[in-house]
């Protein structure tokens, strides 16, 4: 089922990514705090994230129609790439720990009209833990999902 126009995050499998990291960080890690949760946010998260990053550029080069970036394979390995070293850096060194807590405080703050309320930026949690880079291989998901919606490389 491969379409060019449509979002790759339309995806069944990028939808259930998102439900999976939305139920796991906001009911499951409280419930059951554990290994099993830890990772799966991770999981989740690395298919996720590269197609939400492909789309993103996809959009933004809309607006300067000259130079559009088209959706692609190509597109989601630089993208499951950039995610790949992100993660790493977040999960192995203090500095990435905290411009990623900070970073996702503000996305968080703007989501939940944090300007509107007067509420400040709160950083979110960030366990460093070198054991999440074993979730790597999920970035594989975001290539299977472009490769089934975009085509070959």
């Amino acid at each position: 089922m491969r379409s060019a126009n449509r979002s790759l995050l339309a995806h069944p499998v990028a939808v259930i990514a998102v439900v999976v990291l939305v139920i796991n960080d906001h009911v499951l890690k409280q419930a059951m705090p554990g290994l099993l949760t830890g990772k799966l946010s991770d999981v989740a998260g690395l298919v996720f994230f590269p197609l939400l990053l492909a789309e993103a550029l996809v959009a933004v080069s809309r607006l300067a129609p000259r130079h559009a970036v088209r959706r692609s394979m190509h597109l989601v390995l630089a993208s499951a790439t950039a995610t790949g070293i992100a993660f790493a850096l977040v999960k192995t060194t203090t500095v990435g720990g905290i411009v990623f807590s900070w970073t996702w405080g503000a996305a968080q703050w703007v989501a939940m009209l944090g300007p509107l309320s007067g509420a400040p930026i709160r950083p979110v949690a960030t366990v460093p833990d070198t054991m999440d880079l074993l979730a790597l291989p999920a970035l594989l998901g975001a290539a299977w999902i472009a490769g089934r919606w975009t085509g070959p490389v």
